[in-house]
């Protein structure tokens, strides 16, 4: 073991767990990320007096999903 394994336990030790927390995995955002894609389009295609109530509720679902995944969230 050298004196770098050392250290580099030690600043692993010291670091905050967003510097160690990777987040989710690029599958897992893309995936997230083309569900509300699409369901933006899919409010995209309705009349436009009718898109409001769907915005609103694509809003509160990803509020939720983001307050579920915030680590720092009390």
């Amino acid at each position: 073991m050298s004196t770098d394994d050392v250290t580099d336990s030690a600043d692993e030790r010291t670091r905050s767990s967003v510097e160690r927390d990777p987040g989710p995995a690029p599958d897992e955002a893309g995936a997230a990320s083309d569900a509300a894609a699409q369901a933006i389009l899919d409010i995209e295609q309705q009349p436009l007096d009718e898109r409001a109530p769907g915005y609103q509720a694509l809003a509160d679902r990803l509020r939720v999903e983001l307050e579920q995944s915030d680590p720092h969230a009390r």
